[in-house]
């Protein structure tokens, strides 16, 4: 064997340990990256996954302690450093990350919000998806229910059941009622659509 054939031997074997080196560490820095998301961090801390309908209700009220809570300045429009709770992880195969947290609203009642995120954490959109509460004689209340993976149909409710004049329960209550469909575009940006009104109080339930 002359010294050509020998040089060209070890360039070889020197090349097929390069790319032998390469792809062994590309394996392994894949196998070791972890996300830097906060909230994908968090994943498994959610207690639900891919809920379907969201109610604030007794059956959610008596849930909250069993729920992990948390707070990072990417939600700062929700809630301004006051602790979240982790309520569901949603559409699991999403480009983004997408999930639902609940806070506190108001007195002794609680609001779940529907929050789509990049994978760098930065806020996309949100939306209420579900509350109930009381101010005087009204009771509002907001209600949702996924009819596809992309689409939300919600009710919105403001109702007046006592004569705060007269002192006493009505007999019928009054109210308006507003039905809307949500769809999640595919930059993850929420556009709503109202199918219906039923206009009583001409109050606002936002």
């Amino acid at each position: 064997m002359n010294n050509f054939q020998v040089c060209t031997k070890n360039v070889c074997y020197s090349i097929i340990s390069m790319v032998t080196t390469l792809f062994l560490l590309e394996n392994c820095n894949v196998s070791n990256i972890k996300s830097t998301s906060f909230w994908e961090a968090r994943k498994s801390k959610f207690k639900h996954k891919d809920l379907k309908e969201f109610m604030s209700d007794s059956a959610l009220h008596a849930e909250i302690g069993s729920l992990q809570s948390t707070w990072d300045k990417s939600i700062d429009t929700i809630s301004s450093k006051e602790n979240v709770y982790l309520y569901s992880w949603q559409n699991s195969d999403s480009p983004r990350n997408e999930f639902t947290v609940v806070r506190e609203w108001g007195e002794l009642n609680w609001k779940i919000y529907y929050v789509i995120m990049d994978k760098n954490d930065k806020l996309i959109s949100t939306i209420g998806l579900a509350s109930m509460g009381k101010e005087a004689d009204l009771t509002f209340e907001i209600r949702s229910r996924f009819v596809s993976r992309d689409s939300i149909y919600q009710t919105r409710a403001v109702t007046k059941t006592y004569d705060l004049e007269n002192r006493k329960k009505m007999d019928k209550p009054v109210g308006d009622t507003t039905f809307s469909y949500f769809v999640i575009n595919k930059d993850g940006t929420i556009t709503e659509r109202v199918i219906r009104e039923v206009k009583a109080l001409n109050h606002s339930a936002e």
